[in-house]
């Protein structure tokens, strides 16, 4: 079928090049060998006897055909008579045998073809690893325009700030060389370079006093009378007894008033209140009541148990100071419970 395809191409070919005025050289077709043909044996016939020694003398002798070209054909493969390389063979042209140059160009092209197909796969790997950065670049781009915007959107309530009385108890101090300082080793170290000024710093005003107010306090079985400074800062302390600020007062139903004081400097107010006892009064005063409380329990705690400053449902009063005395690594814990308001 490919040799008959091939012929009728070539026949297409001739055909277009003579309407064409091209010339055509074409060669003429080698008949075919006549086929063979059995010929009976012919005996000899006998010698002449009129002396022409086996010759007539008007018969003349023919030539010899010549001989033809044996037809170039391969077992399977058909031949015809206008194949140009047949041809050429028929008539004498030597050929070259470049069937390994053939080899040669084969191997090249294939080489050519699966440089392309690697080449290929490669060019849609870079495409695809290409389209995911991109992806993660616009994405990255979008969550950062998204936290810009909300970071502008106003918040319902304030973010609430950290103060000291939140992370560690007051009163924590150190002496060296006769000089007391505030320990801020006692601070967690996370809140440490903000908590330090705060505390640290002169307070210019303070919460203005109102008639809820703790403003006195007064512990007979110390000897103790004093007014209270509202805060629980350096400067609170050194000026006497301090007031944590959280939020509560004497005439809150479940506030707990947390009184704070030195224990071995500015005056160590606080210097025996580990003697207290339950059952000793304590006494605060505002501006129109005087309430009353009795000690129901003492403690010894780490300087970050804030929990102590905590309401525990009940009016009470929480005095604080350092323990032990110039040691200050821990603090002194006393509870007293309201039980009248005169």
């Amino acid at each position: 079928m490919l040799a008959i395809r091939k012929r009728e191409a070539r026949q297409s070919q001739l055909q277009r090049m003579k309407r064409d005025g091209r010339m055509v050289v074409t060669a003429e077709p080698q008949a075919p060998p006549p086929d063979p043909v059995k010929v009976a044996p012919v005996e000899p016939a006998p010698p002449p006897t009129d002396g022409t020694n086996g010759h007539h003398p008007t018969q003349v002798d023919k030539p010899a055909p010549k001989k033809s070209a044996p037809a170039i054909s391969k077992p399977g493969v058909p031949r015809f008579e206008d194949d140009f390389d047949d041809l050429a063979a028929v008539a004498g042209v030597p050929q070259k045998d470049d069937r390994a140059w053939r080899r040669f160009v084969n191997g090249s092209l294939m080489l050519v073809e699966i440089a392309a197909v690697i080449g290929l796969f490669g060019l849609g790997f870079m495409l695809v690893t290409a389209r995911g950065e991109l992806e993660d670049e616009t994405r990255a781009a979008q969550q950062m325009s998204n936290a810009t915007r909300v970071a502008a959107i106003p918040t319902l309530a304030p973010t609430p700030t950290v103060r000291m009385h939140d992370v560690v108890l007051p009163g924590g101090h150190v002496i060296e060389n006769g000089v007391a300082r505030f320990n801020e080793a006692e601070i967690p170290a996370r809140y440490r370079d903000q908590l330090v000024y705060e505390y640290t710093r002169t307070v210019l005003e303070r919460p203005a006093p109102t008639d809820q107010t703790a403003q006195f306090v007064s512990i007979p079985e110390l000897g103790i009378e004093e007014s209270i400074v509202q805060g629980s800062d350096w400067e609170a302390l050194r000026l006497g007894v301090g007031q944590v600020l959280n939020g509560f007062d004497p005439s809150h139903p479940e506030g707990n008033v947390v009184l704070s004081a030195h224990n071995d400097i500015y005056a160590e107010i606080f210097r025996y209140i580990d003697q207290l006892e339950t059952g000793d009064l304590i006494y605060i005063r505002t501006t129109d009541e005087v309430y009353t409380y009795r000690v129901t329990s003492t403690d010894v705690v780490d300087p970050t148990d804030v929990w102590v400053l905590e309401s525990q449902g009940k009016q009470m009063v929480t005095l604080i100071s350092c323990y032990p005395h110039g040691v200050n690594n821990k603090r002194y814990i006393v509870f007293a419970e309201l039980v009248e308001t005169t």
